[in-house]
């Protein structure tokens, strides 16, 4: 058997690990954190390999915990600071990852009724993503947007 101070101990442990450490991560503190040091690293000129990357994941993680108003920040931050770089980039990683996020960002607009820049980043994504898996889905997501609330509204330029 077990000893009773052993089992409080491995319980602990677990409680570390399956609770604590996620809560940690995924709080909206360390979230913004990893945002303000990519924006003051942009803000230096001093753009690093991994910045876009998490950007990107940080928008997604917003998204998957059900912050829409969050995640739309944080894709907009992408969008601002790296999509263009990403979009023109050689590397296929980066192009994928700039046409998920575009997609990705019309999706949460369209979730959060702001429809008309919605199917603004559908057509966008319309045009620079044609070879995307998600294109068909995308055609026709904007068609709709269209029909029902007109032509698309580009986003307004406010910072952050």
């Amino acid at each position: 058997m077990i000893s009773d101070r052993k089992r409080k101990w491995i319980l602990g442990v677990v409680a570390v690990v399956v609770i604590a450490a996620p809560l940690v991560f995924l709080s909206g503190w360390t979230l913004d954190a990893i945002q303000q040091k990519i924006r003051a690293g942009v803000q230096d000129g001093r753009i690093e390999p991994w910045m876009p990357v998490w950007q990107a994941r940080v928008a997604y993680l917003y998204r998957y915990t059900m912050r829409d108003e969050s995640a739309a920040r944080a894709f907009r931050r992408y969008m601002r600071l790296f999509y263009e770089q990403e979009q023109d980039s050689d590397d296929p990683e980066a192009k994928e990852r700039a046409a998920d996020a575009i997609y990705d960002y019309a999706g949460v607009l369209d979730d959060l009724n702001r429809r008309s820049e919605a199917n603004w980043y559908l057509a966008r994504f319309l045009r620079e993503c044609q070879e995307h898996d998600k294109y068909k889905k995308a055609e026709a997501r904007s068609y709709e947007l269209r029909r029902a609330w007109g032509d698309p509204t580009p986003p307004a330029d406010d910072e952050d």
